[in-house]
């Protein structure tokens, strides 16, 4: 069974990681879109060019860099061979925010307890 990606939705209906995609260039979609295929394509083996351990709780980050930008979605491995997509934004700094980590956290939460 392959792994599936799907996209966090809130109690109000609406998916953050989905919005943020549809808000960017259609270049730069295309590259998130991209790397988000290579995501479900190679599940856990995929290289760390492209994604990175955040949390020992199991919160990961998918990094994309399309031109001078670089994008980053965290999502971490759920039930039933799942990526879950919770939280995705414009990196502009060396560091990650940690408010960018804590929304994510806060979304893995609410699924797992869900």
């Amino acid at each position: 069974m392959e792994w599936q990606v799907v996209y966090y939705r809130n109690s109000k209906g609406n998916e953050p990681v989905q919005d943020f995609i549809r808000a960017q260039s259609p270049s730069a979609r295309s590259r998130i879109m991209h790397v988000i295929d290579l995501l479900q394509a190679y599940a856990l083996t995929l290289k760390p060019l492209y994604v990175k351990k955040i949390t020992k709780s199991g919160l990961w980050e998918l990094r994309i860099h399309h031109s001078s930008d670089y994008y980053r979605i965290f999502y971490f491995a759920y039930t039933g061979r799942r990526f879950v997509l919770l939280h995705a934004f414009l990196k502009k700094t060396a560091k990650t925010p940690r408010m960018e980590i804590n929304t994510a956290l806060k979304r893995m939460e609410e699924l797992k307890l869900g």
